[in-house]
């Protein structure tokens, strides 16, 4: 029987990650990832999805980190988008082994995919 909750795999290009090597942020570029952070939060509440990465992308490329890699592929996931979700999962892995929500999201991704 098929799996209701499979999905296709999405072969989109990779989408941006934030640098490997950001730096010390200036309070400017902590205040604007902080706004960001919260805009895609919020949008993400909202169910609008794409403008929640835009802006977890945004973030990502001022202050990276494996809980923002974490939170967009949660979205990825939530329009579909599972290797984009894996990706990010793996970034985040990369960082911090530990981290529950990008373990958990890759898990969902990896059952999507039927792997």
């Amino acid at each position: 029987e098929a799996d209701p909750d499979l999905m296709a795999p999405d072969n989109d290009p990779a989408q941006e990650m934030g640098p490997d090597n950001p730096g010390e942020p200036s309070e400017a570029d902590i205040d604007k990832s902080t706004e960001l952070k919260m805009a895609a939060a919020e949008a993400a509440s909202n169910g609008d999805h794409a403008k929640a990465i835009e802006s977890f992308t945004a973030a990502l490329k001022l202050m990276p980190s494996p809980l923002l890699y974490a939170k967009r592929a949660e979205c990825f996931l939530k329009l579909k988008k599972p290797n984009a979700a894996m990706r990010d999962c793996d970034k985040a892995l990369a960082t911090n082994p530990a981290s529950a929500e990008a373990l958990r999201s890759r898990g969902s991704a990896h059952r999507f995919l039927g792997n």
